[in-house]
């Protein structure tokens, strides 16, 4: 999704740039956010592709072996490609946790178009489907699943879903709302063992309930994408380190997306990805851009329920909230705040308002302006 971003951003910049994608899968740039919707049947393939521009030289199923910075070239297979300036968006891997039986058929993540296809061919010989993972992924997932009319349980080590966006309400409404659509929910649990013998067919959990299931879909985070810049001698922690300028220390290397870290931040959101992706087009092209603060903002895709959260949902120290809840109608809005500015906010089940709450927080508000953000107006 960032290369493919910036690379168009470039080309809408700098006509006469010669500008080269090389990736290792198979397809365009994609939207990564509508795996799920795709698994679902809910948006089509061509949808999910980037626009192809005839400005670009796109080499798929390329995989670049190894970077040689003194002499600026790029090596994939027998191919040399020459660059003057050169752009890691390598995004990040799922790993697979080291649980017996992992590597069965049936077992598979869903980071790429293949994975998707995997698992849609996969679901249609199923009836029932474990998801490792209670964050974003994982429920998005778990909610195409069961559209798809599979029996769905979500395994989450935590104590609370999306523990990283959510307030403790607000994770339980959410658990509440899985529940009554269906899906099943083990928290502060995690699975022991993968069982079958040519395919999956159980998971054991380590408080050692037993779940069948026709197939495991592993969502349990991310890992940079880092070997190739390592190999090269970019310095990496956690990422490909950058500025705000998305620079790494070597003159003419940047980094954007899922693996690039700046200031200890890694882009996870689409939002995120494509600010990267503008400011470093534009400075690719002459400019001086940076990257301004930024305020993490989650909306789960979900059916039948609206939520939205932004910027600090768990804070510490001294805060204030405003707090409305309507049982009857499934509402939960909340703000948080430190002195007269607004930190954080999550919405459930009516999320109007969103916008303009994002773009408040860390910002001042008075007694008038918070009582139009509670209530979105």
């Amino acid at each position: 999704m960032a290369g493919a971003r910036l690379a168009q951003r470039l080309v809408s910049r700098k006509p006469d740039a010669s500008v080269i994608i090389a990736g290792d899968e198979p397809d365009l740039g994609y939207n990564r956010v509508l795996l799920p919707d795709y698994v679902a049947g809910a948006c089509t393939r061509h949808q999910m592709q980037t626009p192809e521009s005839v400005d670009l030289t796109t080499l798929t199923e390329t995989r670049i072996d190894a970077i040689d910075l003194q002499r600026r070239v790029a090596v994939a297979g027998h191919e040399r490609l020459q660059f003057e300036n050169l752009v890691f968006a390598t995004g990040s891997t799922a790993p697979i946790p080291p649980i017996p039986g992992i590597h069965l058929p049936g077992v598979m993540p869903l980071r790429t178009l293949a994975n998707a296809d995997e698992l849609r061919s996969e679901m249609h010989r199923a009836s029932r489907a474990v998801v490792l993972g209670g964050g974003l992924l994982g429920l998005e997932t778990a909610d195409a699943l069961s559209r798809q009319g599979l029996d769905v349980h979500v395994v989450h080590r935590g104590s609370a879903l999306m523990h990283r966006q959510l307030d403790d309400q607000s994770a339980e409404l959410l658990a509440d709302h899985l529940r009554a659509r269906g899906i099943g929910l083990s928290l502060e649990a995690s699975i022991a063992a993968v069982e079958g013998d040519k395919h999956i067919n159980a998971v054991t959990l380590d408080n050692g309930v037993s779940l069948e299931t026709d197939l495991l879909l592993l969502a349990t985070g991310t890992t940079p994408r880092v070997e190739l810049a390592q190999t090269a001698g970019v310095p990496c922690n956690l990422g490909i380190l950058v500025d705000d300028r998305l620079q790494t220390q070597i003159p003419g290397v940047c980094a954007i997306g899922e693996c690039a870290n700046m200031s200890g931040q890694r882009a996870g959101l689409v939002a995120l990805v494509n600010q990267q992706a503008d400011v470093l087009a534009e400075n690719l092209s002459g400019g001086d851009a940076r990257m301004p603060d930024f305020v993490p903002s989650t909306h789960l895709k979900l059916e039948h329920l609206a939520l939205f959260s932004a910027g600090q949902t768990r804070p510490e120290g001294a805060t204030e909230d405003v707090v409305i809840r309507d049982r009857t109608h499934g509402i939960y809005r909340r703000l948080f705040f430190q002195g007269s500015t607004l930190i954080g906010a999550v919405l459930f089940g009516r999320i109007n308002g969103a916008a303009k709450i994002a773009a408040q927080i860390n910002s001042f508000t008075d007694s008038s302006t918070r009582e139009q953000l509670a209530f979105g107006y």
